[in-house]
């Protein structure tokens, strides 16, 4: 793939790498550990950060915990992070019919394979730590919402404002981020409350 096609690209696929939890919060920002011990309580974690592709995209990250399950089948899983191109239109007339918000993200989205390359739902432990490119201006994560639907679009709900971790405002030349927990591969989005 040549570098023109990695800096524009919507969808970047990889597998999860190992890394021992307590190296992972050492390398992370003081805030952001902080918020995350509680949830990463296993001794190993699974990341998968994006480098590259679009600039929303290039922040973005996925970890789970490790586990006796995880630690057997998280290896084998193919992911895809990606965003939706020209989808903010359709998600606001979501946000708009539930009352949810302004949207104040692109429509991204994670989905995870098996070993036989079928979707898979369910992990265990069931959190799935995200970080996503933010673009409003609050700072208080109750002036939030963080909506995610399954892939298959049958249910799409805000999450409960305690499964968001963390918010960073967009500044004037950057976004700002967003980190929360969901339960299943999908597609989420972030609105400012009205």
């Amino acid at each position: 793939m040549s570098l023109l096609k990695n800096s524009s690209a919507t969808e970047i696929t990889g597998r999860f790498n190992p890394i021992n939890t307590a190296d992972l919060l050492k390398a992370l920002d003081t805030r952001v550990a902080n918020k995350l011990r509680p949830v990463l309580t296993h001794n190993n974690s699974f990341t998968f950060n994006v480098k590259k592709g679009r600039f929303n995209l290039r922040n973005m990250a996925v970890v789970i915990n490790g586990s006796a399950v995880n630690n057997i089948i998280a290896p084998t899983f193919t992911l895809a992070l990606g965003q939706l191109d020209n989808a903010e239109r359709s998600a606001q007339d979501i946000l708009s019919a539930k009352n949810l918000g302004r949207l104040q993200s692109n429509v991204f989205y994670l989905s995870i394979l098996d070993s036989n390359k079928k979707p898979f739902n369910t992990l265990s432990p069931s959190d799935i730590v995200v970080n996503i490119a933010y673009k409003g201006s609050a700072t208080e994560i109750d002036k939030i919402n963080v909506i995610v639907a399954n892939l298959e679009l049958t249910t799409i709900e805000a999450i409960a404002p305690e499964n968001i971790l963390m918010l960073q405002p967009a500044g004037l030349f950057d976004d700002g981020f967003i980190i929360f927990k969901m339960s299943q591969p999908g597609y989420f989005i972030a609105a400012d409350k009205r």
